[in-house]
């Protein structure tokens, strides 16, 4: 069996697979032995404590140096994000971690979507971001395709039920053996891949990295080196301990598949055949370790990063470049940020009740634009949010939006 989650599926994959592996070592009567072979993650949620700060390789800064030392204030002050994920853990109660989860949200995560008007799954992206599109749902759900694999229902991209548990939990600022279970699993022989692509920022390729270097046994400390595919291209790079790895794909999004097919492609075959993802030459074994640089240092600039002119009322998306000129050389990043956080630069901020003063100007402006735990991608879910989705008319009734009045603890 070979196991792949993505996104909130490293939040859960992990705890399903070292769960069919327990199941298998009991060996119950009249039960049937699950051979798991491998478990491929790709831009994992994991562990919240370690990926709740992200940062990216684009040269893109989406706060000024006040706006980024308030949020750091945020995360890592007392009363702030990091605090309240800890006590979430310590207790594991549901009022405690769900508090947690909102108050990270929303004053951590939902400020990058509130200043920036980005796609969370890619930064390089003005929302709305038609990529992917979501033609895949009215192909899923073609009368064809249903009667080939037997599907008896309708396929959506969200389920209200269990959306709303998940939230109600704040399953996701909790650990619950997410990370320690990736190890065991690892300890037992099972192939436990993570996947990244670094134009993410919602579950970001140097957050993903910092969890992985947390999990590898001691021993031999994997070095990275490119990935090779059959187009000659190097589209990313990866290091390699026995059977755990980890790959940096480059120029890609959240959904490492559409970005970068043919890399996302050899890496699971090179996995599910027990070779080494980065070049498909060796069989790996427990003493395999990749021989490299401790760190992926590629930069892709901004190049690829799209910007907002507004002029004369007009809006137009062009690049990096264009952008400066057209600003007379300010930093296009700060532009946006300077203009509706221009607060943050007039008064210190040295904890989070201060630094959500901001965030309540914001609102009263009218420019909190999104409630938390939402994205507008065809209603898409992401790490348990729900909006209504057009394409399959599934319709989210039952969430209620959670905005600033909701965090008062």
């Amino acid at each position: 069996m070979a196991l792949r989650k993505e996104s909130y599926g490293g939040h859960y994959g992990p705890v399903f697979a070292e769960y069919i592996e327990a199941q298998n070592a009991r060996q119950g009567a009249g039960t049937t032995n699950i051979s798991l072979e491998t478990v491929t993650i790709i831009n994992g949620w994991m562990n919240p404590l370690i990926q709740v700060y992200p940062g990216n390789t684009y040269d893109y800064a989406p706060y000024n140096d006040s706006a980024a030392s308030a949020l750091y204030s945020t995360v890592y002050g007392s009363g702030g994000c990091v605090d309240r994920l800890k006590n979430c853990i310590a207790t594991g109660t549901n009022s405690v971690c769900a508090a947690a989860d909102n108050f990270c949200l929303d004053y951590v995560e939902n400020l990058y979507d509130k200043v920036t008007g980005r796609d969370e799954d890619d930064i390089r992206e003005i929302k709305p971001d038609p990529y992917p599109p979501e033609s895949y749902v009215h192909y899923l759900n073609s009368a064809t395709v249903q009667a080939a694999i037997g599907a008896y229902v309708n396929y959506t991209e969200q389920a209200v039920a269990v959306a709303a548990a998940f939230n109600s939990t704040g399953d996701d600022g909790r650990l619950d053996g997410t990370t320690t279970d990736v190890l065991a699993l690892v300890e037992q022989g099972v192939a436990v891949t993570m996947v990244y692509g670094d134009a993410d920022y919602n579950s970001n390729w140097l957050g993903g990295e910092a969890v992985y270097n947390s999990n590898i046994p001691s021993g031999s400390v994997p070095g990275y080196v490119n990935i090779s595919t059959s187009d000659a291209v190097v589209h990313g790079q990866a290091k390699q301990r026995g059977r755990f790895a980890f790959a940096r794909i480059y120029e890609s999004g959240h959904e490492v598949p559409y970005y970068q097919p043919l890399t996302a492609l050899t890496v699971f075959e090179r996995v599910i055949s027990g070779h080494d993802i980065a070049t498909g030459k060796h069989r790996v074994d427990r003493a395999y370790v990749t021989v490299g640089p401790a760190e992926s240092t590629y930069r892709e600039g901004n190049a690829t990063v799209k910007f907002l002119l507004v002029e004369n009322g007009q809006e137009t998306i062009v690049n990096a470049t264009t952008y400066d000129v057209a600003v007379d050389g300010q930093s296009a990043p700060a532009r946006k940020l300077l203009a509706e956080l221009e607060p943050v630069g007039k008064f210190p901020m040295a904890n989070a009740t201060a630094y959500g003063s901001i965030l309540e100007e914001l609102k009263g402006s009218g420019k909190e634009k999104e409630p938390i735990h939402m994205r507008k991608r065809g209603g898409t879910i992401r790490r348990g949010g729900l909006v209504p989705d057009e394409v399959t008319g599934v319709e989210g009734d039952a969430f209620v939006p959670r905005g600033l009045d909701d965090l008062r603890v």
